[in-house]
């Protein structure tokens, strides 16, 4: 079984029945990130065929700003689901500065709740590595999925020291040498992650014609020929990874017992 541990299905728009499709021929098991409301309400009506979707619900930081007055919803929507993510802090792709605080508090609101709910956070950062790492220490999170981590390797060491897993995704690919600056650090990144704490992501498709599987495959033997493993090794440590962090939790029985099927 593949584990996509971060994707955005919806992103295929019109060829999403297709997507589905994919997903349930070739086994993958999606970790599906919502990113406002909206997005997080469509999800049980779309994924009602297929077992191994597994849905969460974020509020994406360059969204945050346009929850700040309906906190309330945000709070009541948050009890029910099973993750929290997209989740996080921009200060690099966000370019207005009166948004930080912004999403400063609405990701405060995620951490407390996961805190007392004991939930799986997904995070996406930018320009914020040193802010986010101290307010998960004050709420007390561990069970922390890095979305496609960029930033510096002093920061990565101490996010591998708390236990942080990271999703790799297309960024190492080629195809992005040119569009990301600091694309040989990512690189790396993927190369220096301990093993135990490794996932791999989709994210979302570069052409809504690209089928999840075909994605997910072509990023795992990039994976694989970066830390000089094979292609079934990456599979296999990123489906246990990713049953080690839900494994001991009654709410993903349904789940556990998927990814334990192999």
């Amino acid at each position: 079984m593949l584990v996509d541990a971060h994707c955005h299905i919806n992103y295929y728009k019109e060829n999403i029945e297709l997507a589905l499709s994919d997903i349930k021929k070739n086994n993958i098991f999606a970790v599906w990130n919502s990113v406002d409301i909206e997005d997080y309400k469509q999800m049980p009506d779309i994924i009602k065929n297929v077992d191994y979707i597994l849905p969460g619900f974020g509020i994406h930081p360059n969204r945050a700003h346009d929850f700040i007055d309906k906190i309330e919803i945000v709070k009541e929507t948050m009890k029910n689901c099973l993750f929290f993510g997209e989740i996080g802090l921009d200060y690099f792709f966000v370019r207005d500065e009166w948004k930080y605080p912004l999403q400063k508090q609405v990701i405060e609101i995620f951490l407390e709740a996961a805190c007392d709910q004991k939930k799986i956070i997904n995070l996406h950062i930018r320009n914020a590595y040193n802010e986010i790492m101290g307010l998960i220490d004050s709420y007390s999170v561990t069970k922390v999925i890095m979305h496609g981590y960029d930033g510096p390797k002093e920061y990565l060491n101490q996010y591998i020291d708390r236990g942080y897993r990271f999703t790799i995704g297309a960024t190492i690919l080629e195809e992005y040498k040119e569009r990301i600056p600091q694309w040989k650090e990512m690189l790396n990144h993927a190369k220096e992650i301990p093993a135990e704490l490794l996932l791999v992501e989709t994210d979302g498709p570069p052409d809504i014609n690209v089928m999840p599987s075909e994605r997910l495959q072509t990023i795992i033997e990039e994976l694989a020929r970066l830390r000089r493993t094979t292609p079934l090794e990456i599979r296999n440590l990123t489906r246990v990874n990713f049953l080690n962090m839900i494994k001991n939790d009654d709410r993903f029985t349904k789940y556990t017992q998927v990814l334990s099927e192999k």
